[in-house]
């Protein structure tokens, strides 16, 4: 639920990796709305899986790079990880993020859904399968 106090924005989302020069690790980001609920399940995959849109507000592709062979996704405000999602080890995966937007306007406890698919890939494009949709 909500407070009264807080803005109605729809939330910030988008999926991008920062390579940071010098140092052997990068760092893959997926932005959702910080004052509502979120949940969050991940999928790894040995081959790339079928794209579904449908039920989902926003669907993007994009390659990543795990020198280390390690890919984890957590919460930057200190919440739990997942377990490593690189599980062929080092190399390239692609990431595909699905997301769903909560009821905004209501008090219900509706999360922000993410399912974030992982999977061997060595494209380094940025791939939108479903435009950002504004409920």
């Amino acid at each position: 639920m909500t407070s009264p106090g807080l803005p109605r924005r729809r939330s910030i989302r988008y999926i991008s990796q920062v390579r940071c020069p010098g140092l052997a690790h990068t760092h893959a980001m997926a932005r959702v709305h910080s004052d509502y609920l979120t949940c969050a399940t991940a999928e790894t995959c040995r081959r790339r899986p079928p794209v579904e849109t449908m039920g989902w507000d926003h669907v993007v592709e994009v390659g990543y790079h795990s020198p280390g062979g390690e890919l984890v996704l957590g919460d930057a405000m200190g919440g739990s990880r997942l377990p490593n999602l690189a599980f062929l080890g080092k190399g390239d995966y692609r990431i595909r993020v699905h997301y769903h937007e909560p009821h905004w306007e209501d008090d219900t406890e509706d999360p922000q859904q993410l399912l974030i698919m992982v999977f061997p890939g060595r494209d380094s494009r940025t791939v939108v399968h479903r435009e950002r949709v504004r409920r």
